[in-house]
């Protein structure tokens, strides 16, 4: 390194006595010499003037990474190399005299700026390096992607030089060789991002974990699905897929949306179960608020159910329409002496979930069919302590 500088300094030294040299003869000249003598140690000046000015160029070649390693990283022996030899090019057009002024600046820009460039290159790989280096340290590896943390830490073990671990530093990004014992692996600076493993999202881990817990405190296991569902509005895919590699360590490589949602809510359901707390006072209580519930919605589908007759005003032929699901109409029939099957003109109408049966008139409108229907519950609303917002009491009299 000192013999490198030290070269540069003794050519600039003998470019700065030729230019002293010259400008001190051609004072003396000057003085008294004829017009044309004059000129011609003029010319002479410029031209060392201009030789000077390129040794000074040649000196300004990245002097501070050449002498300085810390600069330039590992690949400061290249940089140095490329420095060596691009300063003696430039010395060597600086004293051919056969080019043209113009044409010696010309190629002494060119050598310059393909330097300029080329150290450019190193030092966006010297970066590029670095920030991979920085992104290993973190550490809190993603699971979702095993075998992008494998290759990571593989490459990281060549940065740091293990043994075995040849790495080639080219302009234009890496060559690991034997790369996890098979072949070279090649890697552009601007790819090497690639090769960071992801980080579990922990704001999402936190975030699943407080909706589970406010969720258990509030619900049964029964809620279990519902409760997972309400969860999974909070996470898009890219979170669902660290959530699920990471909270329930479930393989998502290469899992559809679909089935990575599916997945997620599994186990979001499951995990939901075992954070809920089996108190008997609170479950009586959620159990009893969860038949009210039914009960509110079944008496609301029932105020919209229709009697539609048929046949005429007077005619005794109707159906009752828009019951709820659970409902099933039966014309009520009887058997004659003669075993043959008569229709009363009255329609049965049975609950398949209770089995609770009652029996309508052709006269009955649709709101005095709904109340009879709400009636059968009447019991359930007393044991329950709740008249399901229907059984107005009458008002009393003034």
């Amino acid at each position: 390194m000192a013999a490198d500088k030290s070269l540069i300094q003794g050519a600039a030294a003998l470019a700065q006595a030729d230019s002293a040299m010259g400008s001190a003869f051609t004072k003396g000249a000057a003085a008294g010499a004829a017009p044309v003598t004059k000129q011609l140690f003029l010319n002479i000046e410029k031209e060392n003037k201009l030789e000077n000015e390129m040794t000074k160029r040649a000196e300004d070649i990245n002097m501070k990474i050449m002498t300085n390693p810390n600069l330039a990283g590992e690949y400061h022996d290249d940089i140095k190399n490329a420095a060596t030899t691009t300063r003696t090019e430039i010395l060597d057009v600086a004293k051919d005299k056969s080019l043209s002024r113009s044409e010696r600046n010309r190629l002494i820009t060119e050598k310059v700026d393909g330097f300029n460039s080329l150290t450019s290159k190193y030092l966006v790989g010297q970066k590029s390096e670095s920030l991979f280096l920085k992104g290993i340290e973190k550490g809190n590896y993603s699971a979702e992607n095993p075998e992008l943390n494998e290759n990571a830490n593989e490459i990281s073990k060549y940065f740091a030089g293990e043994e075995g671990k040849e790495v080639d530093r080219t302009e234009t990004g890496y060559v690991f060789k034997n790369f996890k014992g098979g072949e070279d692996l090649v890697v552009n600076y601007n790819q090497i991002d690639n090769y960071i493993p992801k980080v579990k999202d922990e704001v999402s881990l936190k975030t699943l974990n407080q909706q589970l817990n406010s969720e258990a405190r509030l619900h049964d296991i029964e809620d279990a699905g519902a409760a997972a569902k309400r969860i999974m509005q909070n996470f898009g895919e890219s979170q669902q897929r660290n959530l699920l590699s990471n909270t329930y360590n479930i393989n998502v490589q290469g899992m559809s949306p679909k089935d990575l949602e599916f997945n997620l809510e599994k186990a979001i359901a499951e995990d939901y179960k075992g954070r809920v707390t089996q108190d008997p006072i609170k479950q009586a209580e959620i159990n009893r608020g969860r038949k009210i519930n039914q009960f509110k919605t079944l008496f609301g589908q029932l105020d919209n159910l229709k009697v539609n007759k048929s046949g005429g005003r007077d005619s005794k032929k109707f159906s009752v329409s828009n019951l709820p699901s659970n409902y099933s109409t039966f014309p009520q029939t009887y058997e004659d002496e003669d075993d043959n099957v008569v229709e009363t003109g009255n329609i049965d109408i049975v609950d398949n979930s209770t089995g609770i049966q009652i029996t309508v008139k052709p006269t009955m409108s649709a709101a005095d069919i709904a109340k009879k229907l709400k009636g059968v519950y009447r019991q359930q609303s007393i044991s329950l302590g709740d008249d399901f917002g229907f059984f107005i009491p009458p008002t009393p009299p003034n």
